[in-house]
């Protein structure tokens, strides 16, 4: 895939966060020099004057390169985590990129949006941290950022997030649920929707220390299911329901070596294709 052929900086353990000639590269690293300098000279704190140093340097490592086109890390920009969050990036790489970026680029709410300037926050990109850790079957990880974003919440206006973390920018924007939606429908429950053709998997992937949890009045086509997980002494229960009858349900969950499964009190076959289910009104139960 051309994302990861040309985009991969081995030297980085990072994708870069632009593509482009040498010439461009230098004249981004001059840009955000004349963007820090607009202050006027009088005015640069020292912060401003150590991120001057460093694109002079970057501009200096950049123009003794030889030419060409291929990817480039300027200022670090939070785009970096998209190939993860699409899924193409092979999980080696993945891992080692969110790493890289859980240590060195993340703030109070975060990745900073510039991860060389690192100053703000955004709820877009702290989602889109949330949604590529969940890819990639960090439960825990995902829930961190998930969390971070969950803490601005009813800042500035009561019920809403704010685009910058933690209170400032747009009040409200369609995108700050994204990063919490995301995350706890498709990798905490697990939900893979094919309205089209009547059918709902359940993967669920729970969290440490998480036992029950539940989530009702979600819209699939023209259905309306609910899911829930709970601990109980006879087992794991799980409960689907929906609105409409005619469609079929999918569990697949983790693999448990030695498990019995019952739906509706009649013992199945747990197999990798999962389990199937219809019916309005279903309950499965795990024993281990």
């Amino acid at each position: 895939m051309k994302i990861n052929e040309d985009f991969w900086l081995e030297e980085e353990g990072s994708y870069a966060d632009f593509y482009g000639t040498k010439a461009q590269a230098i004249s981004a690293a001059e840009g955000a020099i004349r963007q820090i300098e607009l202050k006027g000279a009088n005015n640069l704190t020292q912060r401003d004057k150590e991120l001057i140093r460093y694109y002079e340097h970057l501009k200096l490592k950049f123009s003794a390169m030889p030419a060409g086109s291929r990817g480039w890390i300027t200022n670090k920009n939070w785009v970096i985590t998209t190939p993860m969050e699409t899924g193409i990036a092979p999980r080696a790489r993945a891992i080692q990129a969110l790493d890289k970026i859980r240590n060195e680029n993340v703030g109070a709410y975060g990745p900073f949006l510039s991860a060389v300037e690192r100053q703000a926050m955004m709820t877009i990109s702290t989602g889109v941290q949330a949604v590529s850790e969940g890819n990639y079957g960090r439960t825990d990880e995902a829930l961190w950022y998930v969390d971070k974003i969950v803490q601005s919440f009813n800042r500035k206006l009561p019920g809403s997030i704010t685009e910058m973390m933690p209170d400032y920018g747009c009040f409200t924007i369609a995108w700050t649920s994204y990063g919490i939606e995301l995350p706890l429908i498709q990798h905490v429950f697990g939900i893979q929707p094919d309205a089209i053709n009547k059918t709902v998997v359940f993967d669920p992937h729970v969290p440490t220390g998480w036992e029950d949890m539940s989530i009702e009045n979600l819209a699939i086509g023209t259905n309306i299911v609910a899911f829930s997980r709970a601990k109980t002494g006879r087992g794991t229960e799980y409960a689907i329901e929906a609105k409409e009858s005619g469609w079929t349900f999918v569990f697949k969950g983790k693999e448990l070596p030695g498990a019995k499964y019952y739906v509706n009190g009649r013992p199945v076959s747990s197999t990798s294709s999962g389990i199937r289910m219809s019916g309005r009104r279903n309950r499965l139960l795990v024993v281990q």
